[in-house]
């Protein structure tokens, strides 16, 4: 479909303008919607089986085991089997500006340093996008969307969910995940190469609103992803968080939420041999309260530790903790399942 740019979708001269200073020279940004979101960073990616998605054999149900008397025989048993597939999804973004409209600003450096400053504006757009399907991702709300840890867990009574209470709005969730093989992993479709993928469009024909067309200029982005849970036990979920209760450190209070005893209970659902490689990724708010509730009198079991020798992190019963800005602060309770 040839390119159209409008006033909804393209800089106008007064915008293009904003980006520059008085003397001519890109003005130096401040990202104020930059999101902090490690977990996009610490997820594990792997090429998948297939070009729509991976596919992966679950095992479903054991083999019937019995005891057996002399000259008395042994029933036939097998295994269950079920096959799982998650698909793969494409997010993009996509930027162009008329090539008279760059040339009025001095210099191909003046630029290419503009272009790379809103490329890094739509990488962090995606990188938002992709977090939030990671985490918030429905497809049974709408079937382009990938399956995120929110929507795996969806009741509050779905294996490896612990209960807060909190009921209403204004709540949150924390998450704990194992990456890898065999565990949660990110993917990206067979033959295909991971990571966003860039383009520069160099000057093509755009076209305005009445098809005429004109020179543009442009850069494009691709990010094929999917996710996929090989191992169901190795992602946890404390929900109905009320964020207005969570720095109630008197344990009498009847709005008093209990961390410690919530966050042992949902490290131990993942397996023992596997607890190990927990991380936990958290809102800001219930990172104040687990800092909050470390000086209280039923001391949560917090310390801070070297991580990966470049920072110190904080670690809830040895497990590091993350604060990801994409968990809402605003999810509503979940209810049992129906």
């Amino acid at each position: 479909m040839a390119a159209t740019f409008n006033t909804a979708n393209a800089y106008t001269l007064a915008e293009f303008a904003e980006f520059y200073d008085d003397d001519g020279k890109l003005s130096t940004l401040i990202n104020l919607l930059k999101q902090d979101n490690p977990i996009l960073d610490h997820a594990l990616w792997k090429q998948g089986n297939r070009e729509d998605g991976h596919k992966a054999k679950m095992v479903t149900k054991l083999p019937t085991v019995s005891f057996r008397k002399l000259y008395g025989g042994t029933p036939y048993s097998k295994s269950g089997i079920a096959t799982v597939k998650e698909p793969t999804r494409q997010i993009a973004s996509r930027w162009g500006v008329d090539v008279d409209e760059m040339q009025m600003y001095e210099g191909s450096d003046a630029q290419n340093a503009f272009r790379f400053q809103e490329g890094e504006n739509h990488i962090e757009a995606m990188r938002q996008f992709a977090v939030n399907q990671m985490i918030y991702g429905n497809p049974d709300a709408d079937a382009d969307q990938l399956r995120g840890l929110a929507a795996r867990m969806p009741y509050k009574d779905s294996p490896n969910v612990i209960d807060g209470e909190g009921t209403g709005t204004g709540c949150t969730s924390m998450y704990g995940v194992v990456w890898g093989d065999n565990e949660f992993f990110g993917f990206f479709p067979k033959n295909m190469k991971a990571g966003i993928q860039h383009e520069d469009l160099g000057r093509h024909d755009a076209y305005d609103e009445n098809g005429d067309p004109y020179r543009a200029v442009g850069d494009e982005w691709k990010w094929n992803m999917g996710f996929f849970l090989k191992d169901w036990r190795c992602a946890v979920r404390i929900c109905n968080l009320k964020v207005a209760y969570l720095n109630i450190t008197d344990d009498t209070d009847a709005n008093y939420i209990d961390l410690r005893v919530l966050t042992i209970r949902a490290k131990n659902k993942i397996p023992s041999g596997k607890r190990g490689r927990l991380k936990w990724y958290v809102s800001e708010a219930v990172m104040n309260a687990l800092e909050i509730h470390a000086g209280s009198k039923n001391q949560i079991h917090l310390r801070y530790g070297e991580w990966e020798k470049s920072s110190e992190i904080l670690k809830l019963h040895g497990k590091p903790v993350f604060e990801c800005d994409a968990i809402s602060e605003n999810e509503s309770a979940l209810i049992a399942t129906p």
